[in-house]
Formats: C-alpha cells, structure tokens, sequence
C-alpha cells in the first residue's frame, strides 16, 4: 500500500514539471534560458533521474541560471502547482564601458610560448561595477586598466565610485 502511494506520487506523469514559463528577457534567447533550468530541474535519485514538481529546489535554478547567464541581474522562479515553474528575469543594463588590453597566448612547433597583444576587449557595466557582456565602444563613460583583468561577471569597479562619477 505505502510503495504503491510513493510510487504514485514520485513516477506519474502528474507532478513532472513539463511547463516552464520566462519572462523578462530581451537579449538572453528563451530556448537558452529553459535548457539551462530543465537541467537544474533534473534531480538523481537512486537509479532515477526525475524532474519532479515536489523535489524542485527554485534557488538552485536560480543560481544555475546567475551562472550560466552573468547578463542577468536578478531572477525569481516559482512553482506553480502541480507542473510549472514561472522563471522571471530583469538583465543588467549596461552603465559604462570597462577595457583592457585584449592578450593572445601564441605556441609555434618548434619555438617557445609568446603572449602577443592583439588589440583592446571591450565589457559592459551595470550599475553594480558588474561585468556581463562584450560591448564595442559607444558614448558611455569608459574607464581602462592596465594592470587588472577582469572576466564576465566579475566585479570590476565598486558601485559608490560608479554612481559618484
């Protein structure tokens, strides 16, 4: 009786979450955005991978997603009895320019490493100092490093000093 019970309610159809709503986006594609969930839904149990609506852990969807996507400020996901997840997300928006140099590890057979330098990278900040994206130069403020090298979604330049400017 008890076996049938659980295997009622973790082996049926009517629990596993088969709709995944976004909304929010503008620049991250959909289809990206529900691959990387439906993987972070995934749960291993035993033998059996599930994607279950009563095992869903919505924060760590949410960081799965903050990881995969740095472009994304914030996101909420709920669920949505008895197969849904609602994931909505605000991207950042980008405030300044941060660039530096944009260096190339080069082996040639035969010889030994070089680093050559090809040129300026240019990323995106929000508001938050914050890293998300490759942006070539427009009319925002642009601040450069020489010695500092930073990486999406890295924190490049504290918020105070952003906002004092």
């Amino acid at each position: 009786m008890l076996g049938g019970i659980i295997y009622g309610i973790f082996f049926t159809a009517f629990f596993v979450v088969d709709d995944i709503k976004i909304q929010g986006n503008q620049k991250i594609p959909e289809e990206e955005l529900r691959h990387v969930a439906s993987k972070a839904l995934l749960k291993n149990i035993l033998f059996f991978e599930l994607n279950h609506f009563l095992l869903e852990n919505t924060a760590e969807v949410m960081r799965k997603l903050q990881e995969a996507f740095p472009e994304i400020e914030l996101v909420t996901v709920k669920k949505k009895f008895p197969d849904a997840i609602h994931i909505a997300v605000q991207e950042r928006q980008g405030i300044a320019m941060w660039c530096q140099d944009q260096t190339v590890q080069v082996t040639l057979e035969g010889a030994t490493e070089g680093k050559v330098t090809s040129g300026r990278e240019c990323l995106a900040l929000d508001k938050h100092g914050v890293v998300f994206e490759k942006k070539e130069p427009e009319r925002e403020l642009i601040i450069s490093a020489q010695s500092t090298r930073v990486s999406m979604g890295d924190k490049a330049v504290d918020a105070d000093l952003l906002e004092s400017l």
